[in-house]
């Protein structure tokens, strides 16, 4: 009788902690922001998504935005100390790490997909494209992008590179 009730009181604690670790809770709260550059053309064409604290358990960050072209796009999930990042195009971002004299370094957690980039210029042109002052085929500006479907078949993937970087108390 004895092994019984502590087995059910094992089993009570058990589910308890279960039932905590499934709780709605915040991961991480970290500063985000967001920047853009207009570039030579008249008008602002870039949409920007930021979502600064993600939920367990709360579906309503995800939404399927339509896009009408194509985009850039950088995604960033982070977990206890360890930040992931997907990005494709030349959308970025960077963490601050402040060094010994207090100031702040950049560490860039993307990588730009430049049809300039050897790389990427050798994948481009053996679709039979050209790459020509730094846009392929005189149009587009990016190597990869999500959409762009008209520009597939010259070379532009939608693959994206994938970093993942520790966390340090230097890191803001």
């Amino acid at each position: 009788m004895e092994s019984r009730k502590r087995s059910a009181e094992e089993s009570n604690e058990s589910s308890e902690a279960s039932k905590k670790s499934k709780e709605t809770r915040i991961l991480h709260n970290t500063l985000a922001a967001y920047g853009s550059r207009q570039g030579e053309r008249a008008d602002m064409q870039d949409t920007h998504i930021l979502v600064p604290k993600f939920y367990l358990g709360d579906d309503t960050s995800f939404f399927k935005p339509i896009w009408k072209d194509g985009t850039t796009a950088t995604t960033m999930v982070i977990l206890n100390n360890v930040i992931y990042v997907a990005n494709i195009g030349d959308s970025k971002a960077v963490v601050a790490r402040k060094k010994e004299d207090g100031s702040f370094a950049p560490v860039c957690l993307t990588a730009d997909h430049n049809p300039m980039a050897h790389d990427e210029r050798m994948r481009i042109q053996k679709t039979g494209a050209v790459v020509k002052d730094g846009r392929i085929n005189g149009v587009i500006e990016v190597s990869r992008s999500i959409g762009d479907l008209p520009f597939k078949s010259s070379g532009i993937v939608s693959t994206p590179d994938l970093k993942k970087l520790t966390l340090t108390e230097n890191d803001l």
